[in-house]
């Protein structure tokens, strides 16, 4: 029945069961009264219709029809392929997550201030919606969308999750009233609804709860290696900071670029900054940098034709400023005997930031290999020099036609085991990035190598 739930958050037996559960919760507030057909009956009763007044009828019908068009919208965010292949799609579904918010709160605010009468719970009910779980909802919402206008993936993802899960409360409300009302004879019904509120919206919270902290762990501090060259204080981009563009240098489609910041700026491996479209509302796009050195960082900007923001960042001349902030990520330097990395494109830009990274950090003893998919040269100078500084830790091969290449040899001699898998990619010893059908056709080759799904992290495919 839910055929690769994994595509909904990174982490796949963790997140099924936390979907599987949310989608229970629904079900069973619709059967509700299938297995207590004749409960005692609230006052008023509980059905589309029966609430007094224009006012009760359209103050339910905005409250529960809004309710689940903005947690099925929520929900359809954390589709990963959803997203990549159709952007335009997760983009109008994410405006519909929120003006059905906007809904759904407009008839909550009918619920508790229009006539209280219309809470069945009464005053226990009414305290409780109105001081604890309204607000708690409303500053989940509007952290979620402060989060994503600035291009905070990880905190968006964290309080859409958090919106959801206390949501999904009001689904479990049916159940668990009949339920308390079955076990204890004779208990007044609108205390046990008071109570049965109650309970279920702190179960729908502790349960996102649970699911953030098992699934998207708190991002950790890396270890950085500064040397003396680039010590100094460091701090993040707020939103939005203006960077400088210093340098452009052009090879085809591909573009590297470095910015200057006002300051000097940290970037952990794999981290991404957000760049803001000047003349697009709400339009930005994260980008891996290959480095960062006090005030500069660099990056390897890809043009496509139809690429907005791409054609707006290898458009601009030196001199010229972008919006930007960050960095956002949660990857983690762990040392392993040995890491394999396969790279296609632009995919390269996170491999060499965690090179250049794990290789300066003289206690690790990993050895890398890269193997990088690409018909044009790109960074051919980095890759040697990173080759002849770390010889004897890293390899690296260029591959122009991936036709005429078979990547199994490399992955059949990896040295791979079963770990506990990590939205960090840190337990991970097979990295992955690129376009979506190059993660997908290496995820499978890695598979059929016997590397099991846990080893492989694949950035971009898991949403970061």
């Amino acid at each position: 029945m839910f055929v690769r739930l994994s595509a909904l958050i990174p982490n796949s037996s963790i997140a099924n069961a936390f979907f599987a559960m949310a989608i229970g919760a629904f079900v069973l507030g619709m059967v509700e009264p299938v297995f207590n057909p004749d409960p005692p009956a609230p006052n008023p009763p509980g059905q589309m219709g029966s609430y007094p007044g224009s006012i009760g009828n359209a103050g339910y019908i905005m409250h529960f029809f809004g309710g689940i068009a903005y947690i099925a919208c929520g929900v359809f965010q954390f589709v990963s392929p959803l997203r990549r292949t159709f952007p335009k799609i997760h983009r109008i579904l994410g405006y519909g997550f929120y003006v059905a918010q906007l809904i759904t709160l407009i008839g909550n605010l009918i619920f508790l201030f229009g006539r209280t009468s219309y809470l069945k719970g009464g005053a226990i009910s009414f305290i409780a919606a109105t001081f604890v779980f309204n607000p708690w909802w409303v500053y989940c919402s509007g952290t979620n969308l402060v989060a994503i206008i600035h291009g905070d993936v990880y905190k968006h993802h964290i309080y859409a999750i958090r919106a959801i899960a206390v949501s999904t409360g009001n689904f479990l409300v049916p159940p668990i009233d009949s339920i308390i009302r079955l076990i204890v004879d004779g208990i007044d019904a609108e205390a046990s609804y008071g109570a049965a509120f109650w309970f279920s919206f702190c179960l729908g919270i502790i349960m996102g709860e649970i699911c953030i902290k098992i699934v998207y762990p708190a991002p950790k501090s890396p270890v950085v290696v500064l040397s003396q060259e680039t010590t100094g204080v460091y701090q993040d981009l707020p939103p939005w900071t203006q960077l400088t563009l210093v340098l452009k240098e052009q090879s085809g489609d591909y573009f590297r670029m470095i910015f200057e910041a006002p300051f000097n700026v940290s970037v952990p491996p794999a981290y991404h900054i957000t760049f803001q479209h000047p003349h697009k509302f709400n339009t930005s796009k994260p980008y891996t940098p290959i480095s960062a050195k006090g005030r500069q960082i660099e990056f390897l900007i890809k043009k496509y034709q139809n690429g907005l923001m791409s054609s707006y960042l290898t458009g601009l001349n030196v001199g010229d400023q972008v919006r930007s902030c960050g960095p956002y990520g949660s990857f983690e330097v762990k040392e392993h005997s040995e890491v394999l990395m396969l790279a296609a494109g632009t995919g390269i830009t996170p491999m060499i930031s965690i090179l250049k990274t794990a290789l300066e950090m003289l206690h690790l003893k990993t050895k890398f290999k890269l193997v990088f998919f690409n018909k044009q040269l790109i960074l051919e100078n980095q890759l040697a020099s990173l080759s002849d500084q770390f010889g004897d830790q890293f390899e690296y091969e260029f591959v122009p036609d991936k036709t005429a290449y078979s990547v199994n040899p490399a992955l059949q001699s990896h040295k791979s085991v079963k770990r506990i898998t990590s939205y960090t990619g840190s337990n991970s010893t097979v990295l992955v990035c690129g376009p979506r059908q190059f993660c997908d056709a290496m995820i499978a080759k890695a598979e059929s190598c016997g590397i099991p799904q846990c080893d492989v992290f694949a950035f971009g495919y898991s949403d970061r």
